[in-house]
């Protein structure tokens, strides 16, 4: 796993080093393997991301939750979904 060996990442989160490139690992099997168009839930955060151009789009928050398990290096590929004011309810 070269991936995992390297420089130091610059991080804001308490996660060591290995923990945080696994995590980037795995959000970059997501991006690889969703179409534009798709989605990426998180059930247990409420949180729902659309994949577009390689990039998890999400709300503020859950953008925030992503942010928490990675590197500053990988917030390039996070982008908050601008609200056009529709509304969708969930029963």
């Amino acid at each position: 796993m070269s991936y995992l060996k390297g420089k130091k990442m610059k991080r804001k989160s308490n996660l060591n080093e290995y923990q945080l490139r696994t995590n980037e690992m795995f959000l970059e099997q997501i991006l690889e393997f969703t179409n534009d168009g798709g989605f990426y839930i998180i059930p247990n955060l409420n949180e729902s991301y659309e994949i577009r151009n390689k990039k998890f789009f999400g709300t503020k928050k859950g953008i925030e939750k992503l942010k928490e398990i990675t590197s500053t290096s990988f917030y390039s590929k996070f982008e908050v979904k601008q609200s056009n004011g529709s509304c969708v309810i969930v029963l």
